[in-house]
């Protein structure tokens, strides 16, 4: 790998060999070195304890010199957090770990117990090892090797070639193992490096709406990694959170008549990236299936294509706009403005936005309007007892209701001259409008004609009572703006 020095192991890029060596030893070195630094403090402190109170060690300086030199470095890089230099100490704490071996006394050991400490350091000095960069590891190896050698020497007073090969051929083995291991936690670390940085930049590379989900077996659960854009799907509600719209979703979504999303997801086996065509309500659109991961069951879903129905839609909006600037810019004739208002009404009738409305300056632009443009003679009084005529509710079906209103109460007053009172009044949180002094049973009659107040009628209103009056109690809606679309 280009970016792996191949005979030292070590990255190309200093930054890159700097943040793999702070991870190395944050994650194990520096456990791996308080353990045996300590274990090592005890046993020699063990030995010197055997010295002075049992009996006699000829080798008891080395003890004192190296539990002092444990204490240094448990204080050096443990207290004061020199950690720049944790793989000097490691090689240093596993170069005097060779030399435990004088803490085993012939005159009082038998040859079991012999083997048994040798086994002993032995697994302690492979720890060390693996913990360490491969250029540690290859000093620490051949130095335990040359010590070995050289004790065995001394001892025995005689030169065994036989073991001389076993540990030569057996300390390159360990080499050729470490060396794979650091190369295999090198390419490891590259690998989880590139996840993280396809994680951070996922929503940048892919535009379009999407969201990450993956399958727990045991909880028969699909629980949401990452999403980008996830109301766009279609059956988003924003009264859930993420996680349940997605399990929702699936369960929503259908690939055949009888077959939803999660069920055919459940009993896939064959996990292949696919696109899936789909069906939400009368809705078809194109999803992109995904599989992520071969250790877990991991999916990404692209919103892919919306269906021809739903683009026609996206079209029609931008046809309603061209016709607004349309009629926005045509106000000759007398009547062309009470016409572009009723035809922006009809553009924006599914159009539902929540807005604060004050009702008596609606109703008193609108007598305005059509006492200029439509019906001259149009005869209402409006009193609101100087009351707060405020309230939230849909902007643009207020404006419609309150628009066929009053060309019902203008086409009833062209049969008689009656001047129409209209009254605002509160109703706790509400807005009590009381017309009176009209023909109640032809008002009645036209309402119920009217395709506009029929229909928007359950939407603004609580009610309408018919009695000395007609009386609209109008809804407040609560107290915060959105929008959404049916």
């Amino acid at each position: 790998m280009k970016y792996i020095k191949k005979l030292i192991l070590t990255f190309e890029s200093k930054s890159l060999e700097q943040q793999y060596q702070l991870e190395k030893k944050n994650q194990i070195q520096l456990p791996i070195f308080i353990f045996t630094i300590t274990l090592s403090f005890i046993s020699n402190f063990v030995v010197l304890g055997f010295h002075f109170f049992n009996s006699k060690i000829e080798t008891w300086y080395l003890n004192i010199a190296f539990s002092i030199t444990t204490l240094l470095l448990f204080i050096f890089i443990v207290i004061m957090k020199k950690h720049q230099y944790l793989q000097d100490a490691i090689t240093l704490s596993n170069l005097i770990l060779g030399f435990l071996e004088f803490n085993v006394d012939p005159a009082t050991s038998n040859y079991i117990e012999f083997y048994s400490y040798g086994n002993t350091f032995m697994q302690l000095q492979a720890v060390l090892y693996i913990v360490s960069n491969f250029n540690h590891a290859t000093l620490q190896v051949i130095f335990h090797f040359v010590l070995r050698i050289a004790i065995t020497i001394l001892l025995s007073k005689r030169t065994d070639y036989l073991l001389i090969f076993i540990g030569l051929t057996s300390s390159v083995i360990i080499l050729v193992t470490i060396f794979y291991k650091e190369k295999s936690s090198r390419k490891l670390f590259i690998q989880n490096l590139k996840e993280n940085n396809w994680e951070n930049n996922i929503s940048f590379i892919i535009q379009k709406p999407y969201f990450r989900i993956n399958y727990q077996q045991e909880q028969l659960l699909f629980n949401l990694i990452k999403d980008n854009k996830i109301e766009q799907f279609p059956g988003y509600d924003n009264f859930y959170c993420d996680g349940c719209n997605v399990r929702k979703l699936l369960r929503c979504y259908f690939i055949d008549k009888n077959l939803t999303l999660e069920e055919y997801l459940r009993n896939q086996k064959n996990h292949i990236s696919q696109k899936l065509i789909l069906t939400f309500k009368k809705r078809k659109f194109i999803l992109k299936l995904c599989t992520l991961d071969i250790q877990q069951i991991q999916y990404l879903f692209i919103l892919d294509e919306i269906s021809i129905q739903f683009k026609k839609e996206e079209d029609k909006k931008v046809k309603q706009n061209d016709l607004i600037e349309f009629l926005r810019s045509n106000k000759a004739f007398s009547y062309q403005h009470f016409f572009n208002w009723g035809a922006q009404s009809l553009l924006f009738l599914n159009s539902k936005i929540i807005k604060k409305i004050n009702l008596q300056e609606l109703m008193i632009q609108l007598l305005h309007i059509f006492k200029q443009h439509v019906f001259h003679q149009i005869q209402v009084k409006i009193i609101t007892y100087d009351q707060n005529t405020s309230i939230y509710t849909f902007y643009y079906q207020i404006k419609i209701f309150m628009m066929q209103l009053f060309e019902v109460l203008s086409m009833i007053q062209r049969n008689n001259n009656l001047q129409n009172q209209i009254i605002l009044k509160r109703k706790g949180c509400d807005i009590l409008i009381k017309i009176t002094n009209l023909d109640l049973e032809t008002f009645e009659q036209m309402f119920e004609k009217n395709f506009f107040l029929k229909n928007l009628q359950t939407l603004l209103l609580h009610e309408i009572e018919i009695y000395e009056g007609i009386q609209l109690h109008f809804r407040n809606y609560p107290i915060k703006s959105f929008a959404f679309d049916i």
